[in-house]
């Protein structure tokens, strides 16, 4: 990742989800990329406060196989400024909202993907027991 997209990226992970309108493209493979269309914080009643990615994938939702392995190339990408931001868990949402702008009332659908760190300073998809980037 080049320097710059790598500041835009810690720069959309430090907005507030409500005013954030700039979308980045992540490109994850030749084959594969998604956009980041929103990021922000993300709150659990009796927990600490976590963060929201939500990214467009560019294809449906029905392939939950092929979102987790686009929600780890994210993961991949973002990992390091997600360290550096010190917070304890991630959803790394897809949705099948196009990027904005957008009127009018419109359905849309999610699929998450829950990342915490644990005690031993690795990062696990809720309730797996094997480390989320051992486990692709």
């Amino acid at each position: 990742m080049t320097p710059g997209r790598s500041l835009l990226l810690l720069g959309l992970l430090a907005l507030p989800m409500k005013g954030q309108c700039q979308v980045v493209i992540v490109h994850l493979s030749p084959q594969d990329s998604v956009a980041i269309i929103s990021t922000g914080p993300a709150q659990v009643p009796h927990q600490p406060l976590g963060l929201l990615v939500q990214f467009y994938p560019y294809s449906g939702l029905g392939d939950t196989l092929r979102l987790r392995h686009l929600a780890f190339g994210l993961w991949q990408q973002l990992r390091s400024h997600i360290d550096s931001a010190g917070t304890p868990w991630v959803v790394l949402q897809a949705t099948d909202q196009t990027p904005g702008p957008h009127t009018g009332v419109w359905q849309v659908h999610n699929v998450g993907f829950v990342i915490q760190k644990h005690d031993d300073g690795r990062w696990y998809q809720l309730h797996d027991t094997i480390p989320f980037e051992h486990s692709q």
